[in-house]
């Protein structure tokens, strides 16, 4: 009796697929982004300083906010640091990201590092350690630069 063939997602028939190929560089760009929230998830959403959502442009900052069954309920036995985390309801990551216009979210840093000046919010360049605004001299506008 003959063995049956294996089924077509088995190891054996997985190596006779021909070389994957490489993403276009759209694509590369693409699966480069954190995503989009999972229907099982909850609610994820980038806003502003006011809590409103940033335009889906792939420019505007904000901060990620969550809420949902997989969330956690808080910090353990620090109601205070709770209150700050989950202003109105939802969790603040304090992550800097941009929604683009297909809906994917693209973490861009940490609200920590970025400089607010002039109404303008600029992240800092960590490879170069200073603001990445041509306005920003080496050391962070004035200063002498590290060594």
């Amino acid at each position: 009796m003959d063995s049956p063939r294996p089924p077509r997602s088995s190891p054996s028939a997985s190596r006779a697929r021909s070389t994957p190929r490489f993403p276009s560089p759209t694509g590369a760009r693409i699966k480069a982004r954190q995503g989009v929230e999972l229907i099982t998830s909850g609610e994820l959403r980038v806003v502003d300083e006011q809590g409103v959502e940033v335009p889906r442009d792939g420019a505007t900052i904000g901060e990620i906010v969550a809420r949902g069954n997989v969330v956690m309920e808080g910090y353990y036995r620090d109601a205070e640091a709770t209150a700050r985390a989950f202003l109105g309801g939802w969790f603040h990551s304090g992550d800097a990201a941009v929604v683009h216009p297909d809906g994917y979210v693209e973490i861009r840093d940490r609200l920590k590092d970025v400089i607010i000046s002039g109404g303008e919010n600029t992240l800092l360049d960590r490879s170069r350690g200073r603001a990445a605004a041509p306005s920003v001299g080496p050391g962070g506008g004035g200063g002498r630069a590290a060594a």
